[in-house]
């Protein structure tokens, strides 16, 4: 059911996300326009009221792009909807990428592991943010990936929850006497020597074996005890035991580009090793580390406010660029788009050239064939040509013999008609000496 606090200014809280001690829910600040996140405590005690105020205290005094800003406290108050005794409420900044702990498991969930750039990016905001609360005098004490927050799309890197924050040098807690669903979440964050010691000073060193644990989980995705060989089924009770043992694994044995990261591999050396001597003493020390160097200027008095210039212009560098992102995708969706028709076009293209190709391939088969067949036609004519010229030539040759041969035959004949007709017509008879008697032999002569 939504509830509100303080006569309506913050309206839409969900109280049922108040199943412990420490609930956190979010809600709309009517006077802003914005939305907001709301932390609360029920406050059963002198204790518990001072532990309330203290972490609102604590927000209070912090100015810094990389830490959640606090807007409001709430102390003992009696909202008409609870009946469970006094509530104290932080009003804190939202931030709308949730925790890092959401976006390692999303990161999981989809099988992909972080880029370097990536990694860098939210480490070194990391790193800025304890450096000013290093720089303060006060220590986190909680550094995990449920603490760390996210906004503008993960491009903005906050540290949350300051709940077990205090100042330098008092005493901490042991895990055998702090409150037990306190401890199951941050056992598996703390240093070694919270297990073997009752009693220890309160310093930024604890700050950076949690930072050290959040590096290694941001580029493995595991737990930087995690067993790598033989999980069980207990494996918060594995984990544990590691880092009793100084069991850590490395980065290698997670990534196969493990090359990328030598240098952070040998910073987690540093921040992850079980003498509390080889850490670094603080944040500002951490700055200084090679890896991290180029981030922060070195002047005392302006590194802080230039490094919050820093990550300001970033957030509004990429904010321009998250607009110039959109145009691009637009752009790039109607090139696809365009891209789509010239291909459905080259793809009609393409059947309409293998079409051809197969009428040209045709073409060019009958234009063989018909060369082919010229050139025999032309090979035939000329076959022919040699045949009408001999044929012509024995034709002339037997119309000579044709017209010679009657003028040999015909001739003797005539000779003969002719001779005879001029011997007939040349016939003398003698003549007889007596007409009454016939001569027995007529003698005819013929010149």
């Amino acid at each position: 059911m939504s509830r509100s606090l303080k006569d309506g200014q913050y309206v839409g809280i969900d109280d049922s996300k108040f199943g412990d001690p420490r609930g956190v829910t979010t809600a709309r600040d009517t006077q802003a326009g914005t939305t907001v996140m709301i932390k609360w405590f029920q406050i059963r005690s002198r204790e518990q009221l001072e532990e309330a105020k203290e972490e609102a205290d604590n927000l209070k005094s912090f100015d810094h792009p990389n830490i959640v800003k606090f807007f409001d406290y709430l102390g003992n108050v009696r909202p008409a909807w609870w009946e469970f005794g006094p509530l104290s409420f932080i009003v804190m900044e939202y931030c709308d990428g949730g925790s890092l702990s959401d976006w390692i498991g999303d990161m999981e969930r989809k099988n992909k592991l972080p880029t370097r750039d990536e990694v860098f990016h939210i480490s070194s905001q990391i790193v800025a943010g304890l450096r000013y609360c290093h720089m303060q005098n006060k220590v986190h004490l909680d550094i995990k990936p449920a603490n760390i927050f996210l906004k503008s799309n993960g491009m903005v890197v906050k540290i949350g929850d300051f709940g077990s924050a205090s100042a330098v040098k008092s005493v901490v807690k042991t895990s055998t006497s702090t409150n037990a669903a306190h401890v199951k979440n941050t056992e598996l964050y703390a240093p070694p020597e919270l297990f073997t010691e009752f009693g220890i000073a309160k310093s930024a060193a604890l700050d950076i074996w949690g930072f050290g644990l959040v590096l290694q989980e941001l580029i493995t995705l595991k737990h930087a005890f995690y067993p790598v060989n033989d999980p069980l089924l207990n494996l918060s009770n594995q984990i544990k035991s590691n880092i009793r043992d100084g069991k850590r694994t490395k980065i290698f044995d997670f990534r196969e580009d493990f090359a990328e990261f030598t240098d952070f591999e040998d910073l987690l050396k540093k921040c992850l090793s079980s003498e509390k001597r080889d850490r670094p003493r603080n944040a500002i020390e951490l700055a200084s580390e090679n890896i991290f160097q180029h981030v922060f200027a070195t002047d005392e008095n302006t590194e802080d406010k230039t490094v919050s210039e820093k990550f300001i212009e970033l957030e509004k560098k990429l904010e321009r660029e998250k607009i110039e992102n959109r145009s691009l995708e637009t752009s790039n969706r109607m090139l696809n788009e365009e891209n789509s028709r010239l291909n459905d076009e080259l793809e009609k293209l393409r059947k309409k050239y293998q079409k051809t190709d197969l009428q040209n391939t045709k073409f060019f088969k009958l234009k063989v064939d018909y060369d082919e067949i010229k050139e025999q036609n032309r090979k035939l004519k000329r076959e022919n040509e040699k045949l009408l010229a001999k044929l012509s030539q024995a034709t002339s040759s037997r119309s000579t013999v044709a017209l010679s041969t009657p003028s040999v035959v015909v001739q003797p004949q005539q000779r003969r008609v002719v001779t005879t007709r001029r011997v007939t017509s040349r016939v003398i008879r003698k003549p007889s000496s007596s007409s009454s008697r016939p001569n027995s032999s007529s003698n005819t002569y013929t010149v």
